[in-house]
């Protein structure tokens, strides 16, 4: 979810989700005006949520990270999952790294992903300490195949790299779709 999507009502959407992740922010200032609201709406109706941060590599990496966390930590418990968006190519192993190691330190309890593409995260250059680090990190994958409803589980082909990469915990199977209670905002 993001000011992408029109959600009056989070408990009017059906089928009920079983998590929402929000955009609450990106680059070094952007905060998407929709994460509060939305983040409050997903409680209050009881909806498992997440946020994530959409990462842009000509900037620093610990001043995106502390950005997120300054925004997101008034807002977040400890059950809520929080997600670096990585969708440029390009970036680099030390900055996500950095990225990962900040927000993990302020906000230990909370489960943290990194979201993105096997093909952009396999095209990651890393040393062997590189690897073992973020491997401890758990991916949320994107990868959309004709006919998903044919998978009980990720693909192989949709998962990054398991020597470079944490394993796959979440599958976005598709960037489209008609959900009740939710409405585009073009």
């Amino acid at each position: 979810a993001s000011h992408h999507e029109i959600i009056v009502d989070f408990s009017a959407i059906a089928p009920r989700p079983a998590l929402i992740i929000t955009k609450a922010t990106e680059s070094l200032l952007h905060v998407d005006d929709k994460f509060v609201e939305y983040f409050a709406g997903m409680k209050a109706a009881g909806i498992p949520r997440g946020c994530y941060h959409f990462f842009r590599k000509n900037y620093d990496a610990k001043t995106q990270a502390k950005h997120f966390v300054d925004i997101v930590k008034p807002n977040v418990h400890k059950l809520d999952i929080l997600a670096l968006d990585i969708e440029e190519g390009g970036e680099t192993a030390s900055q996500i790294i950095a990225f990962c190691d900040y927000v993990q330190s302020a906000l230990p309890r909370n489960l943290f992903m990194i979201y993105s593409t096997k093909l952009l995260l396999n095209a990651v250059l890393m040393t062997q300490t590189q690897k073992e680090r973020l491997r401890t990190i758990p991916v949320w994958s994107a990868g959309y195949p004709y006919d998903p409803d044919m998978f009980d589980s990720v693909p192989v082909m949709y998962a990054p790299d398991q020597t470079k990469w944490g394993p796959v915990w979440l599958w976005q199977y598709s960037d489209d779709g008609i959900v009740g209670g939710i409405g585009k905002n073009n």
